[in-house]
């Protein structure tokens, strides 16, 4: 089924040799990669469903592990479903790339969006009931608005929340709640809208989010390893993960940009002072440590204090290798050329920045291959949006409800996997999820993307199959998706539906 992706063999010892070229020729050079195509060609059928399930586990058994080394993702939890039931369920790697508890069955991850696809089941559950209504006004339900200055915000009805129609942003870490467009205008996934609907129901029914849940979707579907508030998470829980460069090139422009805003405020106070633009060597040293702290500082508010720690740790030992490389290169280079001609001046300070730089640009090159364990943010009551912890058996079953809908389900249920709204693209969302139309009929999806954990949940309902890819790698939506198009076939690329944000 599968065959193997190669990279070129000199791409590790170069990772590993960089430190030490840098240094003597303060030069870099292109890391370059070929990919051969995974999946060998094969008759066009719209479901690869004929492959016999002991001939696909095995396939999988052989290719995942490989492209886990490859793709740099510590773990992975995959479950294959066939005629509406679990057919098989694994784990592969590690919970902690740098810990050796495996990923099992029964270990739990972050779904990150995922989370408003069962939220928005739950809410359809509830308007089943005649508890909600899908076009009755959400602020009628609260004795005081959410939405206080948000002009149009009478008219935000569930509908528009599930179809993500209803104006709100997908800002959810800055709470911006305000309108961006009138509500049913067009499709904008709205991670505050569901922020919004959590607020309602939690209002209207008087209990938490994990509680109103545990009533419509984990009791019914036996989902106990499954909370948006997950207290009963102890060792059997993956840690997510982030490539090192990653987090430099996310700290880095916001440090570049403070720092050179502290540098004119320091020449200008000097300037009004003493008369000159000049700056002191322990000036330009203050502005510097200022300016990484302040990276980290405005962090907080988004990410979250534990995942901004992290972060900044990784980032500060980044900087205090490179600091050390070069100061211990130049004091080499002094004792073993002392009788070499200095440079000084202003070409002398320009000279220390380049090097610097180089010092710098060759541990982001040596570093690409470096996996920083980074903790969920915090989740307090639990966050529709993107909180959901669970395993990937307990995904599974409710991939499988949704399935049955097909045969089963009521009429406001279904509405989950019917289309709602038509994207640019072609595909369509219905009351939560993805959908889209094909060789193969219609089929749903969606994926989640955290810091440190992606995922994604594809189902295809006439033939009873869907697949649940949990990771915990930046990068693992890409190797999900390798894994879920070698399963079911080319039918199942999800293609640009992997980001569900771009319509």
């Amino acid at each position: 089924m599968y065959e193997r992706l190669y990279f070129f063999s000199w791409r590790e010892n170069f990772c590993r040799t960089v430190l030490l070229v840098f240094l003597l020729s303060l030069g870099g050079s292109g890391i370059v990669v070929l990919a051969e195509d995974i999946f060998p060609e094969r008759p066009a059928i719209p479901l690869r469903l004929d492959v016999p399930l002991a001939d696909v586990v095995r396939d999988l058994k052989i290719f995942i592990p490989d492209r886990l080394q490859e793709a740099n993702i510590p773990g992975i939890s995959v479950v294959l479903i066939r005629d509406n039931r679990i057919v098989w369920s694994e784990g592969f790697g590690k919970q902690n790339y740098y810990l050796q508890q495996p990923v099992s069955r029964k270990t739990v991850f972050e779904v990150a969006s995922i989370s408003k696809a069962v939220a928005a089941f739950g809410a359809l559950k509830l308007v089943d009931r005649g508890l909600l209504d899908l076009d009755m006004p959400l602020d009628s339900y609260l004795s005081e608005p959410w939405l206080q200055d948000a002009e149009g915000r009478e008219k935000i009805t569930l509908r528009h929340i599930l179809t993500h129609t209803s104006g709100l942003s997908n800002d959810v870490r800055s709470g911006d709640r305000k309108l961006k467009f009138s509500p049913g205008e067009i499709y904008s996934y709205s991670g505050m809208g569901f922020v919004y609907l959590q607020h309602v129901m939690e209002t209207k029914f008087g209990m938490s989010l994990d509680s109103i849940m545990a009533d419509e979707i984990y009791t019914p579907y036996a989902m106990s390893n499954a909370s948006y508030a997950p207290e009963f998470i102890t060792d059997d829980f993956a840690e997510g993960h982030m490539p090192l460069p990653g987090i430099i090139s996310m700290l880095l422009p916001i440090t570049l940009a403070a720092g050179i805003l502290l540098l004119v405020i320091c020449l200008v106070v000097n300037k009004l002072r003493l008369g000159k633009l000049a700056i002191s060597k322990r000036s330009l040293i203050g502005v510097f440590i200022l300016s990484v702290l302040l990276s980290g500082t405005l962090l907080i508010a988004p990410a979250g204090m534990a995942l901004t720690v992290a972060w900044m740790i990784a980032y500060i030992l980044y900087i205090a290798v490179g600091i050390i490389v070069f100061f211990g290169g130049k004091w080499v280079l002094h004792k073993g050329f002392s009788d070499f001609p200095h440079v000084s001046g202003w070409l002398n300070n320009s000279l220390n920045i380049v090097i610097l730089l180089a010092i710098f640009l060759g541990l982001y090159v040596a570093t690409s291959r470096i996996l920083v364990p980074v903790p969920g943010a915090p989740v307090r009551n639990g966050s529709i949006a993107w909180s959901l912890h669970i395993t990937a058996e307990d995904m599974a079953r409710f991939a499988i409800a949704i399935l049955e809908l097909e045969s089963s389900g009521s009429d406001v249920t279904r509405q989950i996997i019917e289309p709602q709204v038509q994207l640019d693209d072609g595909s369509f969302w219905g009351m939560g999820l993805g959908l889209r139309q094909g060789d193969a009929g219609r089929s749903f999806y969606h994926t989640g993307t955290n810091p440190g954990f992606e995922a994604i949940l594809i189902g295809y309902p006439q033939q009873g199959t869907a697949m649940v890819v949990l990771t915990n790698g930046q990068g693992g939506k890409q190797l999900a998706q390798d894994i879920i198009i070698g399963v079911l076939g080319k039918e199942a690329d999800l293609g640009n539906n992997l980001n569900p944000f771009v319509k």
